[in-house]
């Protein structure tokens, strides 16, 4: 069996206790409402393949890594336009959001770059910082800290400021995990899967 695609339509946005979901099959964006597990499409591109998704609950952005158009896109929520904020990504680019600032960091082959909500483009760590692609990245804002995985000849997981500075290696004799975060707890200590 065949699953369609969620056509529900919201006409007005959950402004709270809702999350956001990925269908990878689909290629849907929805608002899930917490309480009632109603599910409410998130109106995008058709042409739209989205691989990473993540969420900036100050501005109300959904942001994605769409693979059909090599970009990260981002939409407001209840909003009708599409903006692409970096083109030229490859398949396997992750994306996250510094809630604090609205600055998007995307990891895309040997780079993490940095988008500002002007759309300034900053890159902060490049081929020459690291041992292969970069995976998934992880932000504690508090601090001033990222964290990603890199693979490569070597698996490793890295730290270093957010801005790109001071970056080393914390870890290097683990298999490339999927997912990376910090203890939102304790802020010292790094999660990994």
């Amino acid at each position: 069996m065949q699953m369609q695609r969620c056509s529900i339509s919201f006409s007005a946005i959950l402004s709270d206790n809702f999350f956001v979901i990925l269908d990878t099959v689909q290629g849907g964006l929805y608002q899930i409402d917490q309480e009632t597990k109603t599910p409410y499409t998130i109106e995008i591109d058709d042409a739209n393949v989205p691989t990473t998704l993540t969420y900036d609950p100050v501005r109300k952005d959904v942001i994605w890594v769409d693979i059909a158009k090599h970009a990260v896109k981002k939409k407001r929520l209840g909003s009708t336009e599409e903006i692409a904020v970096r083109s030229g990504v490859d398949d396997t680019s992750t994306v996250t959001v510094d809630v604090s600032t609205g600055n998007i960091y995307i990891s895309s082959g040997g780079e993490i770059i940095i988008v500002s909500p002007s759309l300034d483009v900053t890159t902060v760590v490049d081929s020459t910082d690291i041992n292969g692609d970069i995976g998934k990245i992880a932000l504690m804002p508090e601090s001033g800290l990222m964290s990603w995985f890199e693979s490569g000849d070597t698996s490793r997981i890295m730290i270093g400021n957010m801005d790109g500075t001071n970056i080393r290696p914390i870890s290097v004799t683990i298999d490339t995990p999927e997912d990376i975060a910090f203890d939102l707890e304790d802020g010292i200590h790094i999660l990994i899967s």
